[in-house]
């Protein structure tokens, strides 16, 4: 019942047309908020994180800690089963089969038998200076320094890892690189990513630069497409059907502070440290159509299988998310 005092304020017409204004401005309001198609699936906080390796169900993330190791076997409820502690931050890390190998600028390449997840053990360390990024590849490491430097380690006996060379190429310091057979992409801060033929490991040969992609700091490898995030440059799609000759096949997203990439055929993640994640459609690989965005995260690092994209996030820490595409 409408008190007394209201009846002599509001006549029946106002009355009549205060309600069905409030009830517009409510169905309105409810119609104009849309549940973001970007979900937070779960979430643990372990201080800023750099890097993120991911393996069945137990993730890798590189901390100022060192590498917290968790088990993400439930998403929804991520739980931290062990910590690789070193003596200052870790910047990379690289799962692969038993073994997780750590970049650490203090530490230098950090070796640990991960067989058994909640009980790590160290097994081998190679103390290089200012390693900061870290890929595996044929029982080589190519670890990437913060002087410029690319060092290509002996890992096959993971216990005694041994330099077989050093490549220097172009000027900055090292922040990316990714391997594949017999080919590595080297990113170095001013002059951009080097292709380099290493299919004679003690004598690596620069083939080529990849144009524009000074500041690259995260890749992403699927099939003959390489995903590019370049700080400062922003996003670059290669065709390297022949890695040797890698060619540009799109360039967008021009001057943002992109970190982190990941993605597949079909769509792909990028992280933004101003704008926070933004994913892109990729029916025409040419031309990719922005279709979601969340601005409440600042990832340096993606990693991205299929499913579920994986953060490591400069505040929020490990951040597990996913995308509901509207059907």
């Amino acid at each position: 019942m409408i008190p007394a005092f209201l009846r002599r304020i509001l006549s029946p017409y106002r009355l009549q047309s205060t309600l069905g204004s409030l009830i517009f401005v409510m169905l309105s309001t409810a119609c104009s908020i849309s549940p973001s198609p970007v979900r937070r699936v779960g979430s643990l906080d372990v201080g800023t994180a750099y890097r993120v390796a991911v393996q069945t169900d137990t993730a890798f993330v590189a901390t100022n800690d060192g590498v917290v190791v968790v088990d993400i076997h439930k998403r929804g409820r991520p739980q931290k089963i062990a910590l690789i502690d070193l003596k200052e931050a870790a910047f990379g890390v690289y799962a692969q089969e038993n073994l997780v190998f750590i970049a650490g600028p203090a530490d230098g390449l950090v070796i640990a038998d991960i067989q058994d997840p909640a009980s790590p053990k160290v097994v081998g360390t190679y103390a290089g200076s200012g390693i900061s990024e870290i890929c595996v590849q044929g029982g080589i490491a190519y670890a990437a320094t913060q002087q410029g430097d690319l060092h290509l380690i002996d890992v096959e006996n993971p216990s005694q890892p041994t330099l077989i060379s050093t490549y220097q190429g172009g000027s900055g310091m090292g922040l990316m690189v990714a391997c594949l057979q017999d080919v590595v992409f080297f990113s170095k801060s001013e002059s951009g990513v080097d292709v380099i033929d290493v299919s004679k490991p003690s004598n690596p040969a620069k083939m080529t630069t990849v144009p524009t992609t000074q500041g690259a700091k995260d890749v992403q490898i699927v099939g003959e497409t390489l995903y590019l995030s370049c700080a400062g440059n922003g996003i670059r799609i290669l065709d390297i059907a022949d890695p040797l000759l890698p060619k540009v096949t799109a360039s967008f997203n021009k001057g943002s502070e992109t970190w982190g990439i990941g993605g597949n055929s079909q769509i792909l993640w990028v992280g933004d440290l101003q704008e926070g994640i933004q994913i892109y459609d990729l029916s025409n690989p040419q031309s990719p159509i922005l279709i979601a965005q969340q601005s409440s995260y600042a990832p340096h690092d993606i990693f991205f299988d299929g499913e579920y994209a994986y953060l490591a996030d400069q505040d929020q820490g490990f951040v597990i998310l996913d995308y509901r595409r509207d059907d």
